[in-house]
């Protein structure tokens, strides 16, 4: 495990988002994808529908094209690929359980973040399928979702938040992420160490999942630690 000194002096730029992370299980692909033309491109739209086997169990979804179009790039581009003799996509990357998290928020918007993000397990997985599918206002609703608890008054609250946060959780999110969200992402490292507390206890690691976001963790921790400094400092000149 390599292990990196935490220091307070910042990266003079954000690091390129030139890459997207690899997922991990991103070398499935739809089974049901086709390359050849597709002949939804001449019809309404509005009346079609698209079957998604989601999950290693290939559970059932049913949904408008539509709806995909104005909700998920990714899932669109597929659907917009399906030959009129095939109009299944599968989803084996993504749990039934994520996908109707997704679905709900889709539906209801942050408020159902709530009810679905009950462990960090949730949180990170439910990030990685937003990041995966494209839909980017939900990465940054779940991440300002921990700020809040994290920085709730209610100590129950605070708790659960800080149950679910560590540098591992941290780590993932920035996996499924790029330089859109990095300021959002310094904001959770910010309440997860308090700002009483000492950067210098927490040195950024590597994980072994390779090199996915990990210029964007290391810039988070030495962005994080710089503000902690300039705090420190503005302290001592009252």
């Amino acid at each position: 495990m390599l292990a990196r000194e935490a220091t307070t002096t910042p990266p003079s730029s954000p690091p390129p988002d030139n890459h997207r992370p690899v997922k991990r299980h991103k070398q499935h692909h739809p089974a049901s994808v086709s390359t050849s033309p597709s002949p939804l491109a001449k019809q309404d739209l509005s009346r079609k529908q698209v079957t998604l086997l989601v999950g290693p169990d290939q559970i059932v979804f049913t949904l408008p094209i539509t709806f995909l179009l104005t909700n998920s790039p990714m899932l669109y581009t597929f659907s917009a690929r399906l030959t009129a003799a095939n109009k299944v996509l599968q989803l084996p990357e993504i749990s039934p359980e994520t996908f109707n998290s997704l679905l709900s928020y889709v539906s209801l918007g942050p408020s159902s973040l709530s009810d679905n993000l009950k462990t960090c397990q949730d949180v990170v997985d439910l990030y990685e399928a937003a990041d995966y599918l494209l839909v980017k206002e939900l990465k940054g609703d779940i991440l300002a979702y921990l700020h809040g608890m994290m920085t709730n008054s209610d100590a129950k609250t605070k708790a659960v938040a800080e149950g679910w946060v560590d540098k591992g959780v941290i780590r993932q999110l920035c996996s499924y992420s790029n330089m859109r969200d990095w300021e959002s992402l310094i904001g959770v490292l910010e309440a997860y160490m308090g700002k009483d507390e000492s950067f210098e206890e927490y040195i950024p690691y590597e994980d072994g999942g390779g090199d996915s976001g990990l210029d964007l963790y290391v810039y988070v921790w030495g962005e994080a630690a710089r503000r902690a400094a300039d705090a420190c400092i503005e302290d001592l000149k009252q």
